[in-house]
């Protein structure tokens, strides 16, 4: 094993990726790493090149495994969904309270800045992809099974028992605006940024949308999804626009 080539290390990772791709189910490389210290390098390449952070405890696997320069180099993508909190079957029934929101922007200021935190030594590093949405567990569009989601939709049917995702259709996320660098400094090492506020996701305020990116000095490509025609509450609408419009105008002034 020790005479084999780096270059044929490399292939045969490849191959245990691609075999008979979509028609088995996918292979775990992280056996093939304990190998021997070639082997754990060229499978840490790909296994820490798309990095999917979609719980607390998976942001906290995250801060422990990139604590090596060589692990961070492998990074080409963050896709980060935040976990927001769980809700019980009478809170189906029931739009979101101003106090359930109030927790929900304090889980997704806190994800992200701890994150942010991280991400905010790696000045050496750059060309990084993160990509930002929201969801709970909870939610109707984060149901898998299908005997759940038919479920749902017979509960939904009375409009009582259940409001699916009108539950949450008002609810916009925001990131803290009294939140200091310290708490989320700037990061240089991501150059790609989108953020995902609307269609299956959770909602994200367009002015927090555009606050965030101004964290990240060194962007130089942003999709920003957002969502202000909130039709049904035109003072909420109004002040989402009001919002967005201000938040650009503060991100063109610190940019020149």
């Amino acid at each position: 094993m020790e005479s084999l080539p780096p270059e044929l290390i490399s292939r045969v990772v490849d191959y245990i990726i691609y075999r008979d791709a979509g028609r088995h189910p996918r292979i775990s490389l992280a056996p093939y790493a304990t190998l021997d210290r070639r082997w754990q390098a060229i499978i840490e390449r790909q296994t820490f090149s798309d990095i999917c952070i979609n719980t607390t405890k998976r942001l906290e696997e995250f801060q422990r495994l990139v604590s090596t320069t060589h692990r961070r180099a492998s990074i080409r993508i963050i896709a980060l969904r935040v976990e927001l909190e769980s809700y019980d079957e009478k809170a189906r029934a029931r739009f979101e309270t101003d106090e359930e929101r109030q927790r929900n922007n304090k889980i997704f200021t806190t994800t992200i800045s701890t994150l942010f935190r991280t991400l905010s030594g790696w000045s050496d590093i750059a060309g990084i992809h993160l990509s930002i949405r929201a969801q709970s567990p909870s939610d109707y569009l984060a149901l898998k099974s299908k005997g759940e989601i038919k479920q749902r939709l017979r509960e939904a049917k009375s409009r009582v028992n259940d409001l699916l995702s009108q539950r949450y259709e008002r609810s916009y996320l925001e990131f803290s605006r009294t939140t200091t660098d310290s708490e989320c400094p700037p990061v240089f090492a991501i150059a790609s940024l989108s953020i995902q506020g609307l269609a299956k996701e959770r909602l994200i305020e367009p002015a927090s949308s555009v606050l965030i990116a101004s964290k990240l000095p060194r962007l130089n490509c942003v999709g920003l999804c957002m969502k202000d025609d909130c039709k049904r509450d035109e003072q909420l609408r109004q002040r989402l626009r009001n919002g967005k419009v201000d938040s650009i105008k503060m991100l063109h002034t610190m940019v020149n």
